[in-house]
């Protein structure tokens, strides 16, 4: 998705039907190309490994949490188990 305008990122939310997951959040400037692997924004990624839903505010995990006008984000699911169903998303504060 395309981010409008500029902001930081200040929690992340995660929700699923059933097992663990791990999310990796990949950026890119607009303009530029789709974002890969190599615009990662996280090093380990986010996870849910108990329950079925997750609001945190810990965004340590990210190398930056910063968000400029038209950025483009894409979610990279580098781990799995047992979810039929995810739903992941940013909260990002405009500033």
């Amino acid at each position: 998705f395309v981010f409008p305008v500029a902001g930081t990122i200040t929690k992340w939310s995660m929700v699923v039907d059933a097992g663990t997951a791990t999310v990796k959040v990949w950026k890119i400037a607009s303009g530029t190309s789709a974002p890969t692997v190599a615009n990662n924004i996280n090093t380990s990624g986010v996870s849910i490994s108990t329950g079925t839903a997750i609001i945190s505010s810990t965004v340590s995990d990210f190398t930056t949490t910063t968000v400029s006008a038209n950025d483009i984000f894409a979610f990279n699911l580098t781990a799995v188990s047992g979810v039929n169903l995810l739903d992941f998303q940013l909260q990002i504060t405009v500033t």
